[in-house]
C-alpha cells in the first residue's frame, strides 16, 4: 500500500501537482513512517510549494530513519541556510560533501553556507571546486547528462562565480569581485543579484560607465523589478545623467519601490536640475517616512531655501540641526534664511554656533554684517538666488549704451555720461562679458570653461558646477572642465561624484599626473582602496620621486598587508635622491672654516621646549668659542606650522640673544611634510643657498629625519660636510602614547627613514651612550658616532630661595614640595608619583605635589588626582614661560623624574634632569640607563625600580625624613654638573666632531 502512494505521490509530483503530491507523500508517511524515501521526496515537494519550514522538518524526518543519506543531510542544510540557521546547516552540509565528494551542487550549498557564516577561506575553497566539474562527473544517469548536464553545470559554475564575487565584494577586493562577477554574468544573465553586485563593484573602481552599460543591456530582463530600476538610476546619478536617473526612479515607484531611499535620491536628483519644486515634494514624503532624518530635513529645508520659501526652510533645518547638532553647514544655511528673515539676533547667534564648530572666513563676514545692523546680502548681478539657476543679462551693456545715445541726442548730457559708464562696467567686467558671449555663442565650450573659471576665483563654486556641466554637454572630453569638477566637489567633501570626474578626466588623458592624484584620493576617500592603490601606482609611473604619493600608496598597501612592496617604493626613491651623480658638488671644501650652518625643527620664540632651549644654548656656546653659527628652521616654519602665526609676517632674519635664526619662509602650506619629497628637496634647495651666503663648511642639523635628509642632499650638492644629532626616537614616543603604532606601516617607514640618514650622513651626534649603542645596532659605523650628552647653562640655573609671593600664590606654606617640571605624557610616569604622594599623604606625611607643564596626559592625570581625592595635596601650574621655571626649580625639596620603562625612555635622557642638579635640588630618578648615565645612586641623587610605586615612595621618605641627605646630593649634584654637564665644557665636543671631519679630507 505504501508503495502504491509514494508511486502516486511522485506522478502528482512530476505533473506539478503540488498540493495532491503533498497529500499523497504525507499519506504515504503514515502507511510507513520507515520509509525514509516518503520523507525526503516530502521535503521536495514542500520546497517546491514555498514552506521552507515544513521541508526541513520532512528531511529530518529522512534522517531520522538514515542518518547516512547524502542527499538527505544536503536538502535538510540548504534549508536551514534558507532559514538563516547557517551554522547548523554548514555541520549538515559538510557531513554531505564527506559522504558524496562527486557531488557539486553539495560544495555550493556548503559554499553559499560559509559565506554567510564569513568563513571566506573555506568557502573560496568549495566554490573553486565546483568550477573544476565538469557535466560528465555529475551524479546522473547518461541520458540525463545528454539531455540537461551541460546547463546544469553551467548553473553551477555561475552560481559558485556569483558567490566567489560576493566574497570578494565583502572583502572590498572589488578588481577580483568584478571578475567573478563578469563570469557569473556571461554564463547567465538571468539572476538579478549578479547584475546589481557586478555593477555596484564597478561603480566602486569608479568605473561608472560600464556600471550603466551592465544596467541597460539587463533592462529588458529585470525592468519589472524597482530595486534594479533603482540601482540603474544610482549609477546615472553617479555620471550626472540625472534626467535619465529621474525616469529610472520614476519607473520604481511606479512599479512600488517607494521607499524612502527611493524618494530621497528621486528629490537629489530633481535638486541637481534646479526641478526644486518638485524636489521638495519628494523631500516631504520622505521626512514623512522617516522623521528622524537630519539629511532628508536638511535637504529639504535647502530645496525650500532655492524657492525663497525662508519661513518653511526656517522650520526644516531647525529640525535638521535639532537632530544633527555638529553639522556647521546646516547651521550656516540656517543663518541665511534667518538673515533673509531679518531675524537679526537669532542670525547672529547661528552664525557664533557655525564658527564654534568650524572657523569659516564667509560666516565670519555675514557674522559681522549683522553685528553692524544689516540683514540681507546683496546677491551678484545676473544672479536668482536658487543655487544652480542662472538669468542672463538681455544685452544690458547694449541697452545702457543706446540710452546714453538718446539721452546725449536729447541733450541730456549727464545723464548719457551716467549710462555710458553702467555701459563700460557691464562690458568690461568679466563674469558678464562671458555671460553676453553665451547669448550669442551658446555652444562654445570654452566660454562655459572660462566663465566657469572665473567664478571659481570669486568662489562662487556652486555657480561655476553649473556652467563646467553646461560646457561639458557641448563638449565632453574636455579635461579642464573634468578636472575642475571634480576638484569644486572633492572640496566639498562630495568625493562620490568628484569620482565620477577624475575618471572621465584619466579617460581622457591617462599620462595626466594630477588626473590620477585626484582620482586615487577620491577613490581612497570612498572606500575605493584597490582602485586607489591602482591609480597611486600610475601616478607614480608619471612622477616617480614623489613622497606624497609614495607614502600615501604605502599606507594603502599596508592595509593590504603589502608591507614590503610600500617599502620598496621608498628604499628606491631614497636611492636616487641620495645618490644621483647630478646632484653631487665633487669640489669639496678642504678645510673647517669655522662657520656652520645649523637647520632646526622648531625654535625660540616660538616654542619653548626642551628641543628649542638645547638649540639655543649650544648655537650661543659656539659663538663663544668662536664659531660663526647661523641656525635656520625647517621649510615654512613658523607660520605653515603653528596656527597663531599662519597670518602673520614674521621676519625673515631674527636675532635673538646675539644669535641669528633664518626662517625659510614659503607661500606654500606645507602639509604631509614628513611624506612629501617635494617638500624635502625643495627645503634642501633652499638650505644649499643658506649655506653658500653663509659660505658654512658644515651643515649640523637635529632630529627629526626630515631635517637630516634635507642636510645630506644640501651638504652634498654644496660640497661640504654634514653632521646629523639624533635628539631623540620620535617614532619609539609614539608607540609610548600608541602602542599599537609598532605594527604600522609608519614605524617602519619613519625608522627606515632615520636609519637611512645616520648611514648617509659624514658624522652622527647621540646624547647617550644606550643611544649610540642602538644607533650601531641599525649598522652605523661607531666611528662616526660621538657621544654630547644634554648640558646646562650653570650660571642660570644656580641655588636661590623660593619666591615668596609665588609660595603664597600656590599654598605652599610649610610643606615638603616634591616637583615635576616637564611634559605631561604617558611615559614620564607622572601617574605614578601622584599615586605615591597621595599615599604618603594618606599615611600622615605633610607633602605637596607641585606638577608644572602641559601635555597629552593632563587631562587624564587631573581625573586621576580627582579620583584619589587628593586635589589639596597636588598642584597643576600648567605651562609658565622659560624665564619662570628657574622659580618653580626653587619652591621644591626635592625633583623626581619617575620616567616608565617604555623603550623610548631606556635610549633618551631628558634635558630637564640636569636643572634642579644645577641648583643644587636632590632628584630621584627611574633605574633607566640613560638617565643612569647622570645621576649616581646615593651620589648625585638617589635611583628607585621604575613603575614601582613603594620604591618611589621609599626615596621621597628617606629625603623627606632627612634634610641632610637632600642638602649633601644636591650639592654633590651641582659639582658633578659643573666638572662635567656645563654647555662651555660640552659644546668642545661639536668642535671636535667638526675638526674630525676635515682631517679626514687631509
Amino acid at each position: 500500500m505504501t508503495g502504491t502512494s509514494f508511486a502516486q505521490a511522485n506522478k502528482f509530483f512530476q505533473e506539478g501537482k503540488l498540493e495532491e503530491a503533498i497529500a499523497t507523500y504525507k499519506k504515504a508517511t503514515g502507511e510507513n513512517s520507515r520509509f525514509a524515501w516518503s520523507h525526503h521526496n516530502l521535503g521536495e515537494a514542500l520546497i517546491k510549494a514555498g514552506q521552507i519550514e515544513e521541508a526541513a522538518a520532512a528531511f529530518r524526518g529522512a534522517l531520522a530513519i538514515n542518518p547516512n543519506s547524502a542527499w538527505s543531510l544536503h536538502k535538510l542544510g540548504a534549508m536551514l541556510n534558507k532559514l538563516g540557521q547557517c551554522e547548523e546547516a554548514v555541520g549538515y552540509l559538510r557531513q554531505a560533501v564527506e559522504k558524496r565528494t562527486n557531488v557539486p551542487e553539495f560544495y555550493l550549498s556548503l559554499g553559499t553556507a560559509l559565506v554567510h557564516l564569513g568563513e571566506w577561506s573555506e568557502a573560496e575553497e568549495c566554490l573553486y571546486q565546483v568550477v573544476q566539474f565538469s557535466p560528465n562527473s555529475l551524479p546522473l544517469n547518461e541520458e540525463a547528462k545528454k539531455t540537461h548536464g551541460a546547463s546544469l553545470m553551467t548553473f553551477y559554475v555561475s552560481e559558485a562565480y556569483f558567490y566567489l564575487g560576493e566574497i570578494k565584494s565583502r572583502q572590498q577586493q572589488w578588481s577580483e569581485a568584478v571578475e567573478f562577477y563578469r563570469q557569473s554574468w556571461e554564463t547567465n544573465r538571468g539572476k538579478l543579484e549578479c547584475c546589481m553586485g557586478l555593477a555596484a563593484s564597478l561603480g566602486k573602481l569608479g568605473r561608472w560607465s560600464e556600471a550603466v552599460e551592465c544596467y541597460r543591456q539587463s533592462a529588458s530582463l529585470f525592468d519589472e523589478s524597482g530595486e534594479f530600476l533603482f540601482r540603474f538610476g544610482q549609477a546615472l546619478g553617479q555620471l550626472g545623467r540625472w534626467e535619465e536617473a529621474i525616469v529610472e526612479y520614476r519607473r520604481a515607484i511606479g512599479l512600488g519601490f517607494a521607499g524612502a531611499e527611493m524618494r530621497h535620491h528621486l528629490g537629489y536628483a530633481l535638486g541637481q536640475l534646479g526641478r526644486w519644486e518638485e524636489a521638495v515634494v519628494e523631500y516631504r514624503l520622505v521626512v514623512e517616512i522617516n522623521p528622524k532624518s537630519a539629511q532628508v530635513r536638511h535637504q529639504l529645508g535647502y530645496g525650500l531655501m532655492q524657492l525663497e520659501r525662508w519661513g518653511e526652510a526656517e522650520i526644516e533645518l531647525r529640525k535638521s540641526v535639532e537632530l544633527h547638532p555638529g553639522s556647521a553647514v546646516v547651521w550656516q544655511q540656517l543663518g541665511d534664511v534667518l538673515r533673509e528673515l531679518e531675524k537679526r539676533e537669532e542670525g547672529v547667534e547661528v552664525y557664533r554656533k557655525v564658527l564654534e564648530i568650524e572657523h569659516d572666513f564667509d560666516v565670519e563676514e555675514k557674522l559681522v554684517t549683522l553685528l553692524q545692523g544689516k540683514t540681507k546680502k546683496s546677491l551678484p548681478v545676473s544672479f536668482s538666488k536658487t543655487q544652480n539657476q542662472f538669468s542672463p543679462p538681455s544685452n544690458l551693456w547694449e541697452e545702457q549704451q543706446q540710452l546714453g545715445i538718446k539721452l546725449q541726442e536729447e541733450g541730456k548730457l549727464d545723464e548719457a555720461a551716467a549710462s555710458y559708464r553702467r555701459a563700460i562696467t557691464l562690458k568690461s567686467d568679466k563674469l558678464q562679458f562671458y555671460y553676453q558671449a553665451l547669448e550669442t555663442n551658446p555652444q562654445d565650450y570654452l566660454i562655459y570653461l572660462n566663465l566657469g573659471n572665473a567664478l571659481v576665483e570669486q568662489e562662487m563654486f556652486d555657480h561655476a558646477i553649473v556652467f563646467y556641466k553646461r560646457g561639458l554637454k557641448v563638449k565632453p572630453d574636455n579635461l579642464e572642465m573634468n578636472l575642475q569638477l571634480g576638484k569644486i566637489l572633492a572640496q566639498q567633501n562630495k568625493w562620490e561624484r568628484a569620482s565620477i570626474y577624475f575618471s572621465r578626466a584619466v579617460e581622457i588623458d591617462s599620462e595626466c599626473f594630477e588626473c590620477q592624484q585626484s582620482l586615487a584620493e577620491a577613490q581612497k576617500k570612498t572606500g575605493q582602496i584597490e582602485a586607489a592603490i591602482v591609480s597611486y601606482q600610475n601616478a607614480l609611473k608619471i612622477k616617480p620621486h614623489d613622497y606624497l604619493l609614495i607614502n600615501r600608496l604605502g599606507d594603502l598597501l599596508e592595509k593590504k598587508g603589502k608591507l614590503e612592496e610600500a617599502l620598496s617604493y621608498y628604499r628606491r626613491v631614497l636611492e636616487v635622491s641620495y645618490s644621483s651623480p647630478n646632484l653631487v658638488n665633487k669640489n669639496l671644501i678642504q678645510v673647517f672654516n669655522n662657520r656652520v650652518l645649523l637647520p632646526l625643527h622648531l625654535s625660540l620664540p616660538y616654542e619653548q621646549t626642551g628641543y628649542a632651549i638645547r638649540s639655543h644654548s649650544i648655537l650661543t656656546s659656539l659663538k663663544e668659542k668662536g664659531i660663526d653659527v647661523l641656525a635656520t628652521t625647517r621649510l615654512g616654519y613658523p607660520s605653515s606650522f603653528l596656527p597663531q602665526y599662519q597670518n602673520k609676517s614674521v621676519p625673515e632674519i631674527e636675532e635673538i640673544d646675539g644669535i641669528s635664526y633664518l626662517r625659510l619662509n614659503s607661500e606654500e602650506k606645507q602639509t604631509d611634510i614628513e611624506q612629501n619629497y617635494a617638500y624635502i628637496e625643495g627645503y634642501a634647495e633652499r638650505l644649499v643657498k643658506a649655506a653658500m651666503s653663509h659660505n658654512a663648511s658644515v651643515i649640523h642639523s637635529a632630529s627629526n629625519f626630515e631635517n637630516g635628509m634635507a642636510t645630506v642632499l644640501a651638504a652634498r650638492r654644496a660640497g661640504i660636510k654634514s653632521v646629523y644629532e639624533v635628539r631623540g626616537f620620535w617614532h619609539l614616543s609614539r608607540v609610548a602614547k600608541l602602542p599599537k603604532f609598532r605594527d604600522s606601516y609608519w614605524f617602519t617607514y619613519y625608522q627606515s627613514m632615520e636609519s637611512a640618514v645616520v648611514r648617509q650622513v659624514d658624522a652622527v651626534v647621540a646624547l647617550s651612550q644606550v643611544m649610540k649603542d642602538k644607533l650601531i645596532d641599525w649598522g652605523v659605523d661607531s666611528k662616526k658616532i660621538t657621544i654630547v650628552p644634554n648640558a646646562v647653562d650653570i650660571n642660570k640655573f644656580k641655588p636661590r630661595s623660593p619666591d615668596d609671593a609665588l609660595q603664597r600664590k600656590w599654598g605652599l606654606n610649610s610643606q615638603f614640595v616634591v616637583g615635576f617640571i616637564g611634559s605631561l605624557n604617558e611615559y614620564e610616569g607622572v601617574d605614578l608619583l601622584i599615586k605615591a604622594v597621595a599615599g604618603l599623604v594618606d599615611e600622615g606625611a605633610n607633602i605637596k605635589l607641585l606638577v608644572v607643564g602641559d601635555g597629552s596626559g593632563k587631562k587624564g592625570l587631573e581625573n586621576l588626582v580627582e579620583s584619589v581625592n587628593m586635589k589639596q595635596h597636588i598642584i597643576f601650574t600648567g605651562q609658565v614661560p622659560f624665564s619662570d621655571v628657574i622659580d618653580y626649580y626653587a619652591l621644591s625639596n626635592v625633583c623626581v623624574f619617575p620616567r616608565k620603562a617604555e623603550e623610548v625612555c631606556q635610549y633618551v635622557p631628558p634635558l630637564k634632569l640636569l636643572e634642579p642638579m644645577a641648583m643644587v635640588k636632590p632628584v630621584i630618578v627611574s633605574a633607566l640607563p640613560p638617565l643612569m648615565e647622570t645621576v649616581t645612586h646615593e651620589e648625585t641623587g638617589l635611583v628607585c625600580r621604575s613603575d614601582d610605586i613603594g620604591s618611589l615612595q621609599s626615596a621621597l621618605l628617606r629625603i623627606y625624613n632627612n634634610s641632610g641627605l637632600g642638602d649633601r646630593l644636591g650639592k654633590a649634584a651641582r659639582d658633578w654638573v659643573k666638572a662635567n654637564r656645563q654647555w662651555s665644557v660640552v659644546s668642545q665636543k661639536y668642535l671636535e666632531v667638526y675638526q674630525k671631519l676635515f682631517s679626514r679630507v687631509r
